[in-house]
């Protein structure tokens, strides 16, 4: 059934959950950063959001070409590496629209910031954004 296109995939269904979970411990990573008196434990907040956000994201990026059945390097599967294979205009290949291709190239800037240590660069607004974007990109794309 699930072939025939009658069921939806249970493996996206279920990756859905986790990463809405996950999604969840981001959320309520920016939302202490909102109330934390420590400037410096605020952006460690902000940038737990944003790394777990883009984890999220990329872990959704690759479930998404599994589905599809659009190859990618299983050794190299960053966030820009996995947003090409998705989105090749010039292929006629757009498993994303060209606003989340725009999205998510913001979105793994502000990850790459959390990833490498630049916390301060940072803002509560673009963590926020974050987590909204990439859980609404989720249910977009994995129900």
């Amino acid at each position: 059934l699930f072939d025939e296109g009658g069921l939806r995939s249970p493996r996206l269904e279920i990756a859905h959950e986790i990463e809405c979970d996950i999604l969840d411990i981001a959320q309520s990573q920016a939302q202490a950063a909102e109330t934390a008196k420590d400037p410096a434990q605020r952006q460690v907040h902000l940038a737990i959001s944003a790394f777990l956000s883009g984890a999220s994201l990329e872990d959704a990026l690759r479930r998404l070409c599994d589905a599809r059945r659009i190859t990618y390097d299983a050794q190299r599967t960053s966030l820009s590496k996995l947003q090409a294979v998705l989105f090749q205009p010039s292929k006629q290949i757009e498993i994303i629209s060209s606003s989340e291709n725009k999205h998510i190239t913001a979105w793994g800037d502000t990850r790459n910031k959390a990833d490498h240590g630049k916390f301060s660069e940072i803002t509560y607004a673009e963590a926020v954004a974050m987590v909204l974007g990439v859980r609404a990109f989720i249910d977009q794309h994995m129900l």
